[in-house]
């Protein structure tokens, strides 16, 4: 369905203006991430990452807000702090949300300690600001608690020996 074609049939729709202006913004933010998961091109790639996550990091602080014991969308803000934090690009105040991410990751592993998502996603910021001394900490808290099964683990054991070397 064409954008003008929804917007026309949202338009149509007995929502509020609130709740119109919200949906919107979650069709808005899908849209632009499958459009940069399929265009070829880096920089359009990027600008549609940078664009979704603007949309996504706002709706997400509200749910916080909202309800604060939600930790899945506490998570998910985190890791949306991480991925515009992380953004090849040059981008006002970036350091400060890969910052926020990284304290509200620790916040949720405090929280909860066996996390490996929220543990691997502070690896990934350590691994952003070079901070290797925290990123093999990291890596090695991680493996403590994953899965001998865990898909992932691997990947993580050779970073981690790439690391020491």
């Amino acid at each position: 369905m064409k954008l003008k074609q929804l917007f026309e049939k949202e338009m149509k729709s007995p929502l509020s203006e609130v709740e119109f202006i919200s949906i919107l913004g979650v069709k808005s933010e899908e849209y632009l991430l499958k459009a940069s998961e399929v265009t070829q091109n880096r920089e359009r790639k990027v600008s549609f990452k940078r664009q979704a996550l603007e949309f996504k990091i706002p709706r997400l602080q509200k749910l916080v807000k909202s309800n604060p014991e939600d930790q899945v969308a506490f998570m998910e803000l985190a890791f949306a702090f991480i991925k515009y934090g992380t953004l090849p690009m040059n981008i006002p105040k970036k350091g400060q949300y890969l910052q926020q991410g990284i304290q509200a990751l620790r916040h949720l592993i405090a929280k909860k300690p066996t996390n490996v998502d929220a543990r691997l996603k502070l690896a990934e910021a350590y691994a952003e600001i070079q901070d290797h001394e925290r990123l093999r900490e990291a890596y090695q808290n991680v493996l403590k608690i994953m899965s001998p099964t865990d898909p992932r683990r691997g990947s993580v054991e050779r970073k981690l020996l790439f690391l020491s070397q």
